[in-house]
């Protein structure tokens, strides 16, 4: 406990009612609603937002236990209630513009997207630098994406989600449109985006709040009408919501114990759903107990009054001060400038740098925006006018492409089947499980068989796989590569099925290729879960096992660790699942994917022949994040579970292959090495190496496995 930091508490208070004045009985603060005070109100809320993030970096369970010191507690959760009186101030304050300002809608985007945009812009490109400095990688996500778009500022979603309200706002009310069409489409909207949000699985923290930029609208359009009833039942009303806020925080965000014994019962679905409509309301009911508050007491003060003005800026600068002063920037496994461990100086530090710094972006960006406006709004104008005469003509090209494309989508996957069937006539063996057929490519003779089994996301190991199993059949073992059911050259699954089933296949299939002696069983990443079930249902049949990135139980307590439940975390792998077979679907009918697989050869896989190079190519759109691997994924966390707390038997020889990025990056899950040790029960024919390479080495770097394998085969012999 950093006991020094619990006097923010008061600090805070003395911020928001210092020269505040309580009116008198019978009396109403009138001005409640004025731009002052609800700059003010937002001034103090992007305050409570920098605590709020300052909490998530110092006193919040999931981070690293060494790097917890409480004192900010009494922040953690509220910080979505703050953004609740962002939205619902911008949506109040849009209205009223709009009914008071003549041609309030022309040019709109420039003096309302373009300020925020430039801010934006500039925050990001900072976040940028100290990305480059700390060596911090970045990938791109679109917002397509499960998981939502990956962004340089990493609390920059609040750009995205007010400009999409702002852009909602002129569909629905610029045009002359009726108000209450306009209301309509931004109700409509509001609740699209939300659903949005929910299929891409996004934080809650992007659409929880969202709906109060609507009621800020009504309350604009409604004002006299709610304040009235307001002030004739004020008592209640405040009392109401107070109690109402309370209990759905509390409910909202699990802190009930009552409600943590009866979710128990509840599917995932069901909580959910059950806990994001709680914040739903206890954000509205909270900004109903604020503005009921505020009817009552006037606020405003120097201060506050300054801090109005950057409330943007303030808000998307001060994240680049909690991570470099933080326990760590941005990842945890990468060192902070410099870690302030008191969160008392912690966040003085922060408070320091980050308010400065936005008060002179926003003094740049008012600046600038002034004095551009003139040549900002002709080249709007310009750029409008162009849109208009060229925009159509792209749009026709664009529709006449896609018809195309579809048109033509059996013909070329015509051309692909010969492909295809030309590659399996010569190379793939057939195999029988449980009376379905599973591709195999089994090459080379010698007294030790390999079994290569590829990740479950691997649509074609068959092919991929092949480098590594031509170089050990070359070196004179038998090598077996399977596809799994509903992959390339394999029949379609029966069913989805869990890690035992999908062993107990695997027999099968060796079986049927007169497979009769002990086998290596070679497993890469996820494929750890049917190597592991193999071992326990046949270990007379095990020689040894080998690993690359090999996916151990345990693993899946350390995943579940991104996520808030075990729940969430099977929504977010089923989803991701479908939701890459759907995006492969779309590009494949347009054509793109014939893109993506020539670059994925060319770049990636270099160990392969030209024709492996086709028949890849050839399989990628159809096969590549199909149906079967996604719905491989509702499975996972129960295989992982199954396997969990399993050791290797101690006659069993295996080598462990990790990547550099996984162990130092922690980039399947932390402790990845220290996994894999805890299996190990026999040290002098059980081995860890660290390979100084990615995860996907197997196929970018095939002649480290290749060789490491072979070392270790040799070893087999020179120990019997």
């Amino acid at each position: 406990m950093d006991y020094l930091s619990l006097l923010f508490y008061p600090a805070l208070a003395v911020l928001l009612f210092y020269r505040a004045a309580r009116c008198k009985k019978g009396e109403w603060n009138e001005a409640f609603m004025s731009l002052d005070q609800t700059k003010a109100l937002s001034g103090f809320c992007a305050i409570g937002i920098i605590f709020h993030h300052l909490s998530q970096r110092t006193c919040v369970s999931w981070i690293k236990t060494e790097a917890i010191v409480h004192g900010l507690d009494g922040f953690i959760y509220p910080g979505y209630l703050f953004v609740a009186m962002f939205f619902f101030c911008s949506g109040y304050g849009l209205f009223k513009s709009y009914k008071n300002k003549a041609g309030y809608f022309d040019h709109y985007f420039i003096r309302r997207a373009f300020p925020i945009l430039f801010s934006a812009f500039v925050s990001s490109f900072i976040f940028y630098i100290a990305r480059r400095l700390k060596d911090v990688d970045y990938y791109f996500s679109s917002i397509f994406s499960i998981g939502g778009p990956s962004m340089l500022n990493t609390y920059g979603w609040y750009v995205i989600i007010i400009l999409a309200l702002y852009f909602l706002f002129y569909l629905g009310f610029s045009k002359g449109r009726k108000e209450r069409t306009g209301i309509l489409t931004v109700t409509i909207g509001i609740i699209a985006l939300i659903l949005f949000c929910d299929h891409f699985v996004y934080g809650t923290w992007w659409y929880n709040t969202m709906h109060l930029f609507l009621a800020g609208i009504l309350f604009a359009k409604y004002e006299e009408r709610i304040t009235d009833l307001c002030k004739k039942y004020y008592v209640r009303i405040l009392s109401a919501s107070v109690v109402i806020t309370v209990i759905t925080f509390l409910i909202g965000n699990d802190l009930l114990p009552l409600y943590a014994m009866l979710a128990r019962n509840y599917s995932y679905s069901v909580d959910r759903w059950l806990i994001f409509f709680c914040q739903l309301l206890s954000a509205l009911f909270f900004v109903v107990s604020v503005m009921m508050i505020r009817m009552k007491v006037i606020i405003g003060n120097p201060a506050l009054k300054l801090l109005g003005k950057a409330t943007l800026e303030i808000y998307l600068l001060h994240g680049l001060f909690v991570q470099l002063f933080g326990y760590a920037f941005i990842d945890d496994e990468i060192k902070p400038l410099f870690y302030i461990r008191s969160v008392f100086l912690y966040a003085l530090t922060v408070l320091a740098l980050s308010l400065p710094l936005a008060f002179g972006l926003m003094f740049v960006r008012s600046r600038l925006c002034d004095a551009g406006e003139k040549f900002l709004t002709t080249a709007y104008d310009e750029i409008k006018r162009r849109l208009r005469k060229g925009l159509p003509v792209v749009l026709v090209l664009l529709v006449i492409y896609i018809i195309y494309a579809a048109a033509t989508y059996g013909s070329r996957n015509e051309d692909k089947d010969k492909i295809l069937a030309g590659y399996a006539k010569e190379h793939i063996t057939y195999a029988d499980a449980g009376g379905h057929r599973m591709a195999a490519y089994d090459v080379g003779e010698g007294p030790h068989t390999v079994v290569m089994l590829g990740d479950v996301s691997d649509a074609m190991c068959v092919i991929t796989l092949r480098p590594i199993a031509d170089g050990l059949a070359e070196n004179g073992n038998r090598v077996i590569i399977l596809d799994y059911f509903g992959r390339l050259f394999s029949d379609e699954a029966p069913r989805p099925e869990t890690g035992k089933e999908r062993a107990k296949e695997i027999h099968e299939a060796l079986t049927s290729l007169g497979v009769n002696g002990p086998v290596i069983l070679w497993a890469h990443t996820t494929a750890g879960i049917y190597a592991t079930n193999y071992i326990d249902a046949y270990p007379d049949d095990v020689e040894a096992l080998v690993g690359a990135d090999l996916f151990v139980g345990d693993a899946v307590y350390e995943m579940v660790k991104y996520y808030h439940s075990f729940g969430e975390m099977n929504r977010y792998l089923v989803r991701s699942g479908r939701q890459d077979a759907t995006n492969q679907k779309v590009k494949d009918i347009l054509n793109i994917t014939n893109l993506e697989a020539t670059a994925y050869t060319n770049l990636m896989l270099y160990g392969h022949t030209k024709e492996e190079k086709a028949a890849i190519e050839a399989a990628y759109g159809r096969y590549f994040n199909n149906d079967a691997i996604a719905e491989d994924y509702a499975y996972f966390i129960d295989d992982m579970k199954e396997i969990a707390g399993k050791k290797l038997p101690a006659d069993l020889p295996s080598l462990d292959m990790l990547s550099h990025e996984a162990v130092k990056d922690d980039t399947i899950c932390k402790n990845w090495s220290k996994l894999h040790e805890n299996r190990i029960t026999n040290p002098a024919i059980q081995t860890m190496v660290t390979a100084a390479y990615e995860s996907g080495f197997v196929y970018y770097n095939y002649s480290y496995p290749l060789s490491k394998t072979q070392e270790f085969i040799e070893t087999l012999d020179h120990d019997s």
